[in-house]
C-alpha cells in the first residue's frame, strides 16, 4: 500500500465523533509526518472539537461512520430524528453554557 491509499484509507476510518458519532467538528492543522518504513504507528495528534456535543479528542480518535448494513437498516426518516435530536441537543447545550 502506499503512502496514499494508506492516509485515504485512515482518513476514512475516523470520520465520526466518539462520543455521538457527528461528522460535523472543528480541528487543528499540526502536520504529522508518516514513516513510509512503519505506516501502521502514524497518528494524527491534532485536537478535534465535536460541533455538536462539544467532545474534545484527538482525529486519531475519531470512529468509523455506521457501517453498511446499518446504514440500510435506519430508514430515511430515522436518520432525519437523529439529526435533528443532534441538533437539539447542541442548542440546549449552547444554552445552558450561556445560562451559567
Amino acid at each position: 500500500m502506499n503512502s496514499n491509499e494508506f492516509l485515504k484509507e485512515y482518513d476514512s476510518n475516523r470520520v465520526c465523533c466518539p462520543k455521538c458519532k457527528s461528522r460535523f467538528y472543528t480541528t487543528t492543522l499540526q502536520g504529522y509526518v508518516l514513516d513510509l518504513n512503519d505506516m501502521e504507528s502514524y497518528k494524527d495528534l491534532n485536537t478535534c472539537v465535536c460541533r455538536d456535543c462539544g467532545d474534545k479528542h484527538t482525529f486519531h480518535d475519531r470512529v468509523k461512520d455506521l457501517d453498511e448494513k446499518t446504514k440500510k437498516f435506519l430508514k430515511e426518516e430515522d436518520k432525519e430524528i437523529l439529526d435533528n435530536m443532534r441538533r437539539s441537543f447542541n442548542e440546549n447545550r449552547k444554552r445552558n453554557d450561556n445560562y451559567n
